[in-house]
C-alpha cells in the first residue's frame, strides 16, 4: 500500500492561512455590520425620542392654542352680549327721552285754563285726558303742543257737569300725541273728532 505523500505542505500551510483570513475577515465584517446595526439603532432611537418630544411640545402648543381660540370665542360671544345690551340701553333711553321730551312739552304747553287728569304713554305716542273750560282752551293746547314739535290728534271733546270738572261750564278732552316726525307733520297736525 502506497501511502499518499504530499509533496507539497506549503499549499496545505496556504489553504490553512487562506482559511483564518478568511474566518477572519468574517468576523471582522460581522463585527462592523453588528456596529453598524447597534449604531443605526442608536441614532433611530435618538430621533424617535426627539421626535417624540417635539410631539409633546406641538400637543401642548396645540392645547394652548385650542384654550386661547376657546377664550377668544367666550369673548367674541361676551362682546356681541355687551353690544346687544347697549343697542337695548340706546332703544330705552332714546325711548326714555323721548317720553320725558312729550312729558316736558306738555307742561310746558297747558293753558292756565286746561287741567290735565291723566296721562297714559304708549310706546311713543302720550294719551292725555283732561279737562278745559272751553272748546277755545282745547284748541290753544293744541296749537301749543304743535309748536313744541309734537302732533296732537284730538279723539273726542264733550261737556261735563260742573260739580265733575270743579270748575264752571267745563269740557273733557281726550287726545293723543306723538313726536312729529318731520317739519311738514309740525306744520298740519292731525285734528280728528
Amino acid at each position: 500500500m502506497t501511502v499518499p505523500v504530499n509533496l507539497l505542505p506549503w499549499r496545505e500551510q496556504l489553504r490553512q492561512r487562506h482559511r483564518r483570513a478568511f474566518v477572519r475577515s468574517l468576523f471582522a465584517t460581522a463585527a462592523l455590520a453588528l456596529a453598524i446595526v447597534v449604531l443605526v439603532a442608536q441614532h433611530l432611537r435618538e430621533d424617535i425620542h426627539e421626535q417624540q418630544t417635539n410631539n409633546a411640545l406641538l400637543r401642548s402648543e396645540l392645547a394652548r392654542v385650542a384654550a386661547s381660540i376657546q377664550e377668544i370665542g367666550r369673548l367674541q360671544q361676551r362682546e356681541r352680549d355687551i353690544a346687544e345690551r347697549l343697542v337695548v340701553l340706546q332703544q330705552l333711553q332714546e325711548g326714555r327721552s323721548n317720553q320725558a321730551r312729550i312729558f316736558e312739552t306738555v307742561a310746558r304747553a297747558v293753558p292756565a285754563d286746561v287741567q290735565l287728569r291723566a296721562l297714559r304713554g304708549r310706546g311713543q305716542s302720550l294719551e292725555v285726558a283732561g279737562i278745559a273750560v272751553a272748546h277755545k282752551a282745547v284748541a290753544q293746547l293744541m296749537r301749543s303742543l304743535t309748536s313744541e314739535g309734537m302732533r296732537p290728534s284730538l279723539h273726542n271733546i264733550a261737556a261735563v257737569a260742573a260739580e265733575e270738572a270743579e270748575m264752571p261750564a267745563a269740557d273733557a278732552f281726550l287726545l293723543t300725541l306723538e313726536p312729529a316726525a318731520d317739519a311738514k307733520a309740525m306744520a298740519q297736525p292731525e285734528w280728528s273728532e
